[in-house]
């Protein structure tokens, strides 16, 4: 099984614990076309994988339906918290498509709204 306990000794990120306490550390994960997480699936995560999070919320940014979870913004949110486990976290959400792309993700939009944060 993959946890975020392996994931941090195969990275060498395993003092992400310590070194996220630092002042002035934050991590931001985005999510385009409809992608959510759940707080009470990411809740159950820590339970089971990562328990030094438990408690633990990101920051929402854009719209964000928990009754309506994608696998992709769900797996990010819990990974990224839980081998960062003291690390401030945004869950940056952008609704929409790309102007005339609209299976390409709004990366200008989420780009102006990290630049404006």
């Amino acid at each position: 099984v993959i946890t975020p306990d392996v994931i941090a000794k195969v990275y060498g990120t395993a003092d992400a614990t310590t070194q996220g306490k630092l002042q002035g550390n934050s991590m931001g994960v985005a999510q385009f076309l409809g992608q959510f997480y759940s707080p009470t699936d990411l809740a159950t995560f820590f339970t089971q994988f990562a328990p030094e999070s438990t408690g633990r919320t990101p920051t929402v940014v854009g719209p964000n339906e928990p009754g309506n979870p994608g696998v992709e913004a769900s797996l990010d949110i819990q990974y990224a918290m839980g081998v960062a486990s003291h690390v401030p976290t945004f869950f940056f959400s952008t609704p929409g498509q790309q102007p005339g792309s609209p299976e390409n993700e709004p990366f200008l939009v989420w780009l102006q709204k990290v630049a404006a944060f």
